[in-house]
């Protein structure tokens, strides 16, 4: 998914922004998921420290980025309300 969004990019200008909300969310998900399993007593010491900072904020990024292309979808609707507000959590 991630490989998607990054290398997609020309593709992403004709994907629906409902479709990239859906694809951001799950990347973040993913990466949620997998820094919650990678901080586990009986596997923490397998990684390095720089690891679960990179785990940690590229999740962060991708939900940041579901956040901006639903702000996307909101402006298509003219609901601006929660478009600003989706602005301002992204």
């Amino acid at each position: 998914m991630e490989n998607l969004l990054i290398n997609g990019l020309p593709f992403t200008d004709e994907m629906k922004p409902s479709a990239l909300v859906k694809i951001s969310q799950q990347c973040g998900e993913f990466y949620t998921e997998a820094n919650r399993l990678m901080s586990r007593e009986n596997v923490k010491g397998i990684w390095e420290k720089d690891w679960l900072s990179i785990v940690t904020g590229k999740g962060f990024v991708y939900l940041a980025l579901a956040q901006f292309h639903q702000a996307t979808v909101c402006a298509e609707a003219t609901e601006i309300g929660e478009q600003l507000g989706r602005w301002s959590a992204s």
